[in-house]
């Protein structure tokens, strides 16, 4: 039975390189998870959950790769259109809301 002491130091290693990946860019860190799911996809390190977790994470991967594309994209239609016209979009109208003068 592992100690609490074992315990604690794999997560603060585990904590650590997660924080790590943290400055990493997106697409290095997609890679870099896709290449572990591989890894598990293939050798099955605890059988019968192992490829299933590579499964999922591989499929999450994808859905956030896909985000963060769209969302550069938005991000970069946005920032030219701020450019070219000057003008930048919102959902919503800008209005000025005047009071009403009081008439003697």
């Amino acid at each position: 039975m592992p100690s609490s002491r074992s315990t604690v130091g794999n997560n603060l290693v585990l904590a650590s390189f997660l924080a790590a990946l943290s400055y990493l860019p997106f697409e290095l860190v997609a890679k870099i998870t896709l290449v572990v799911c591989v890894y598990l996809f293939v050798a099955d390190p605890f059988p019968p959950s192992s490829r299933l977790i590579a499964l999922v994470i591989t499929i999450i991967v994808g859905i956030l790769s896909k985000l963060h594309k769209q969302h550069t994209m938005y991000e970069k239609d946005q920032q030219e259109s701020y450019h070219t016209t000057g003008i930048t979009t919102s959902s919503r109208p800008t209005t000025v809301k005047r009071k009403k003068r009081k008439e003697n």
